[in-house]
């Protein structure tokens, strides 16, 4: 939330953390009220596939829901090593997409190799049936020149096959 609201603020998220924002209160107060009009449900606390099946099936049915967010698929606990949970992890969040009608995204590291080799290689940490599975894989890296501009590399795009570099940029 704090990455949100220092986005949209454009503050940065150590200062809100300290609370040295004395010249920027309205704009946080602002990006606050924008936030909250999104309607996220944020669930920290989930950290298995089966736990986040359950949550995301309960709030599916008492609210709605849409779209489900994985920061980091890597941290997703269970039983053996990164390559089972990653092979475990593909199937399942394929399997809730389909069965509760929801788009999952799921954040995910790149693996060293493909990072300092820029390798063609889609390179997802972990099992290949990450990548496999998904429809869409971006990477998405800071422009080191203008902290507000990101670089997208459309690295996967299923069913349309297009793929190539997209320049983005934060703003109000």
């Amino acid at each position: 939330m704090i990455k949100f609201l220092a986005n949209i603020a454009n503050v940065s998220q150590k200062k809100i953390l300290t609370g040295d924002i004395k010249f920027k209160t309205y704009e946080i107060g602002e990006a606050e009220k924008e936030v909250n009009g999104w309607q996220l449900s944020i669930y920290d606390d989930v950290r298995t596939l089966e736990e986040m099946r359950l949550k995301a099936k309960k709030h599916k049915l008492k609210e709605g829901l849409d779209i489900v967010a994985i920061d980091y698929v890597q941290n997703i606990k269970g039983d053996g090593g990164i390559y089972e949970r990653m092979s475990r992890a593909s199937q399942d969040l394929f399997s809730l997409a389909n069965d509760l009608n929801l788009t999952v995204i799921a954040l995910s590291q790149i693996d060293n190799e493909s990072a300092r080799n820029e390798s063609p290689v889609i390179g997802l940490k972990g099992a290949g049936e990450l990548a496999a599975a998904a429809d869409i894989v971006l990477w998405i890296t800071r422009n080191k020149k203008e902290p507000r501009d990101l670089d997208c590399a459309v690295r996967k795009n299923r069913p349309f096959g297009e793929t190539g570099n997209i320049p983005l940029q934060f703003s109000e």
